[in-house]
């Protein structure tokens, strides 16, 4: 007798039953088997993913395996397809038991159902599939059959049959799918289903949904990923706009208790031709999540930085655990970074931060003519409300003074008074106000006010108050393109009541 491995910690149910299965050499027909796919399939080969991946460099190319599934673009299909052998390897299957959490469900008789020669419209897939396989069809011929459509193909799509999903110890039936009839679009679009038996029939129990402008399901794992012997799906879908891809990450878990599957995400991920890695990061033999941002190669995107976001097992939901930069070379991505520092409550990040951001040289511009001082007088204003918050006023008081030092205009000059006063001329178009000089002002009302009442937040709604009534202000924190952040009236000082 062979006792399949339990490499992940689960409920203590499922622990007793694999204990008890292996000390009494229950047989391996107690076990539902895995299936076999180490030989190819009729039409070619399927990408599969077979290493257990390590947590990326940002910047660096994929160490890991390929996904289960689409690819992202036609560059990386013609990369693949010359990769790939003609052998499909299957997954390392989770060891399941039947009837772990539930009784086992009863599946149709074997039969022999015939699909259509030709492939129907795609949104009749499902349908047509939950037919053939509920007349007892096998997934081989079901797997065949897609090929001959040219819903599967060399470069990605399967048909897999030895994944439980629903904890009952039968195996569901796993489909991807491409849809041959746009196979012109780029991404080509495509579904994932899982079908599972029910009173000796098949049903639908989860679809990732169809759409003409959205890529495919990319499956980056189908094995238990938090530990609850249940089988997880983690995948990614694509949706392509005329000058950028976005992929969202999508984590599935089979409910006992609602039984339908649901999202094990704490909240939305979509990341720009985002790599996806599931991997033991914190070899705590439970798989985190880790989601690399790609860079969009166009102007109006403005300076990118390849962000890596790894999403944890809390015990409830997969949330982010950790956030892993490269050193910002641009000044405002550090401006960021220090702004997010200070907005967490983290203050000698934001602190340290924030001034590298007005004293380091080797900073980069992206595209404004203005955006050195103006980013440097940002920061000093920023440092100043960081020590506020941080309940160092000595030192608040300091960053005020060194602030306007360098950026506050001269005094008002009145020649009624003083008769020896020669104010400035106007400013013209051409030749406007200091660059950063906004900021100098927004800190002297706020200092002007706190230091002597000591409320943050009347004097947060000064500054606000001066930031809506001169919108202009923000142009330059604001011109760094629609990948970076946008700022309002209200980041400026964002304790007001």
């Amino acid at each position: 007798m062979r006792c399949f491995p339990l490499c992940r910690p689960f409920p203590w149910l499922a622990l007793l039953a694999a204990l008890l299965a292996c000390a009494t050499g229950a047989p391996g027909g107690d076990r539902t088997p895995a299936a076999s796919f180490s030989t190819a399939t009729p039409g070619g080969s399927i990408s599969i993913s077979l290493l257990t991946p390590t947590l990326p460099q940002p910047g660096a190319p994929n160490q890991g395996a390929l996904p289960i599934g689409s690819l992202a673009t036609a560059t990386a299909q013609a990369a693949a397809a010359a990769a790939q052998t003609a052998t499909a390897v299957a997954l390392t299957p989770t060891a399941t038991l039947p009837g772990i959490f539930t009784e086992p469900a009863t599946c149709p008789l074997p039969g022999t159902p015939t699909l259509p020669n030709q492939p129907p419209s795609f949104p009749r897939y499902a349908e047509l599939i939950a037919q053939y396989l509920s007349a007892g069809g096998p997934p081989t011929v079901l797997e065949a059959t897609l090929r001959t459509w040219q819903a599967l193909t060399d470069y990605g799509g399967l048909v897999r049959a030895d994944r439980d999903f629903t904890g009952d110890g039968v195996p569901e039936v796993l489909v991807l799918a491409f849809d041959p009839q746009n196979k012109e679009v780029v991404p080509q679009p495509g579904d994932l289903f899982i079908f599972g038996c029910d009173e000796a029939a098949y049903r639908l129990l989860y679809q990732a949904g169809y759409s003409i402008d959205r890529g495919a399901p990319v499956i980056h794992s189908a094995d238990d990923i938090n530990g609850d012997a249940l089988n997880d799906v983690v995948y990614s879908v694509q949706t392509c706009g005329e000058t950028s891809c976005l992929d969202e990450v999508r984590i599935i878990e089979w409910s006992l208790a609602l039984e339908n599957f649901a999202s094990l995400l704490s909240a939305a991920v979509i990341q720009p031709y985002a790599q996806v890695i599931v991997s033991d990061v914190d070899e705590d033999r439970l798989l985190e999540v880790s989601v690399t941002s790609g860079i969009i190669d166009q102007i109006d995107a403005g300076p990118q930085r390849q962000i890596t976001t790894i999403y944890k097992w809390d015990g409830t939901l997969y949330t982010v655990a950790e956030v892993v930069k490269p050193v910002a070379e641009y000044r405002i991505h550090l401006i960021h970074d220090a702004d997010e520092a200070l907005l967490a409550g983290e203050y000698t990040d934001a602190i340290r931060a924030f001034r590298e951001a007005f004293n380091s040289d080797r900073l980069l511009s992206w595209t404004n003519p203005n955006e050195d001082q103006t980013l440097r007088a940002y920061a000093r204003f920023r440092l100043m409300l960081t020590y506020v918050r941080a309940g160092n006023l000595t030192a608040a008081q300091a960053a005020h003074d060194d602030l306007m030092a360098v950026y506050a205009p001269p005094p008002p000059c009145d020649p009624t008074l003083d008769p020896t006063c020669q104010p400035l001329p106007t400013p013209t178009p051409f030749f406007g106000p200091a660059p950063g000089l906004e900021f100098a002002r927004m800190a002297d009302l706020f200092w002007g006010d706190f230091s002597i009442n000591r409320n943050l937040g009347i004097a947060c709604q000064l500054v606000v108050g001066y930031a809506r009534a001169n919108p202009a202000s923000l142009e330059v924190l604001n011109s760094f393109g629609y990948t970076n952040r946008q700022y309002t009236a209200t980041d400026m000082c964002p304790w007001g009541r």
